[in-house]
């Protein structure tokens, strides 16, 4: 019984720090009703295509399955969709925010932001999918380059 008690304790330990750590859900990157999009966001998560929403947004989709994401939501009246990609021999998992937004006075611009995450607050070998995801799409709307966020 000694013997087991501090495998016992080491287990014990070790769920209280998964529990305390946490694990993030599809529901963290799900945008909130009337939320808008901050200027906060960290360099090169954010490109502005030329071409509608609904191209860019179908050409989303497809960028994120080339780069290895299975699509878990897809929300066009709310523009965005998220994926995912499940546990590798390196990964707890990732989850990945594709948003999309409309900008200018014909709508022929289209504003997208990537947010890549991992499942795993502590997982430190997360890949992270925000420029994978941004240089699939471009190559997805026939290889136009993409214009800084910047220039909006």
């Amino acid at each position: 019984m000694r013997a087991r008690l501090p495998k016992l304790v080491l287990g014990l330990s070790l769920l209280t720090v998964l529990a305390l750590t946490g694990c993030r859900s599809m529901s963290d990157l799900r945008p909130r009703p009337n939320q808008q999009w901050t200027m906060s966001s960290p360099p090169g998560s954010e490109r502005l295509f030329r071409a509608p929403v609904w191209l860019v947004y179908d050409a989303a989709m497809r960028a994120s399955q080339q780069v290895g994401l299975d699509l878990a939501e897809v929300d066009p009246a709310r523009q965005y969709l998220l994926a995912r990609r499940d546990m590798t021999t390196f990964s707890w998992g990732e989850l990945v925010g594709v948003y999309f937004k409309a900008v200018g006075d014909c709508a022929c611009y289209t504003l997208v932001r990537v947010e890549s995450r991992r499942v795993l607050a502590t997982n430190v070998t997360a890949k992270d999918f925000t420029l994978p995801v941004l240089e699939a799409l471009a190559t997805q709307l026939g290889g136009a380059p993409a214009l800084a966020a910047a220039m909006r």
